[in-house]
């Protein structure tokens, strides 16, 4: 429980003025579609997937993350960012994990608490504590959670059209007394993911991302291979519950399923480039168009239009490219359905 009191005495005077969730942040699907190098003009807050644990029971532990990212600027200079956070997960299966505010790298202080997750396998509720409101907002989940996009290694890298290009074995290296098996997987402009499995934990203890814009880290610094503490897991006597509630994954009342909760999202199998204007490139324009679909359960796109738009005739490019798109459909208990999803479709300009 300490946790919780010594961050309300530190962080309580601050709240009214921020709050910023990482997990709170809509989701979206995203795949590197484009070929070029996105000219930084401005500082960006990234958005970057923790430590996904898996609620496997008989593998106890608890642990800090520490979690760095890198923006390469146009002038040569480099912007950097860092957060950390605690996870745990105890021999039942249950997990424990945060999210904290992304802070200058200059600032020592133990970065502001936003948001925790628990998840009890046994019950299959999903806790979310807010310690800005002091509410415990749970909901029972139809499946086990599953991890972000790129937060673990694209488990079909070789089916056809797939934006992973190669995949290297890395092969093994020792940390704490565990062996570690290495991957990385490679896609086309210099962009790679590279992550480090523990078998025994079923957990990446390092996932490092690199492209020509971005060099982000998610490092397993502390690892503690034994029972984690209970207050872990429990929600504090002054939360209040709210929202408890059964969440059975079902259509909208258009006929869409969302991804998530059980229904397994949509696989890009064919993803044509997208093409430059004469105009945009004269002008070295770039930038990244927010695309929305629905994915039938044909694999079909349909339904695409712009969520943000781009200048010089890229929109257009890029709803050329996404209507091309093939897709393994999105499914549901095995069976295929439709499903709403958001592509990033990134125009960039390389420098020789």
């Amino acid at each position: 429980m300490r946790r919780f009191f010594l961050f309300r005495k530190t962080a309580l005077n601050r709240a009214i003025a921020f709050y910023f969730g990482l997990v709170a942040i809509l989701l979206w699907f995203c795949t590197p579609v484009s070929s070029a190098q996105e000219n930084p003009r401005q500082l960006t807050v990234p958005r970057i997937s923790g430590v996904f644990i898996k609620p496997v029971t008989g593998a106890p532990f608890s642990a800090t993350v520490e979690v760095v990212s890198r923006q390469k600027l146009s002038d040569g200079s480099v912007f950097m960012l860092k957060t950390m956070n605690h996870i745990s997960r105890d021999s039942a299966g249950r997990t424990h994990n945060e999210s904290r505010r992304l802070v200058s790298d200059l600032y020592k202080q133990e970065p502001l608490l936003t948001e925790i997750h628990i998840y009890d396998p046994s019950t299959g509720l999903i806790t979310h504590l807010d310690p800005f409101a002091f509410i415990a907002k749970q909901t029972r989940m139809h499946a086990p959670p599953v991890a972000l996009a790129r937060s673990v290694p694209d488990p079909n890298p070789n089916v056809l059209g797939s934006p992973v290009k190669q995949v290297d074995d890395l092969g093994t290296r020792v940390f704490q007394n565990l062996t570690l098996h290495g991957t990385r997987q490679s896609r086309d402009g210099g962009d790679s993911d590279e992550y480090w499995y523990s078998p025994d934990f079923s957990i990446f203890m390092r996932h490092k991302h690199q492209d020509p814009v971005w060099e982000q880290t998610v490092d397993i610094t502390e690892f503690t291979p034994r029972e984690p503490d209970p207050s872990d897991f429990a929600i504090p006597a002054d939360y209040k519950i709210v929202d408890v509630a059964e969440t059975l994954p079902g259509p909208d009342a258009s006929g869409i399923y969302h991804v998530g909760n059980g229904v397994l999202p949509p696989q890009i199998i064919y993803a044509p480039d997208p093409k430059f204007t004469d105009e945009a490139a004269a002008a070295r324009y770039s930038g990244v168009a927010g695309v929305s679909l629905i994915v039938d359960a044909q694999g079909n796109p349909q339904n695409v239009h712009m969520m943000n738009h781009l200048k010089m005739g890229l929109d257009e490019q890029a709803l050329a490219a996404v209507k091309q798109y093939k897709f393994k459909p999105a499914t549901f208990e095995g069976k295929p359905v439709p499903v709403e999803v958001n592509i990033a479709v990134k125009f960039r300009i390389y420098s020789p």
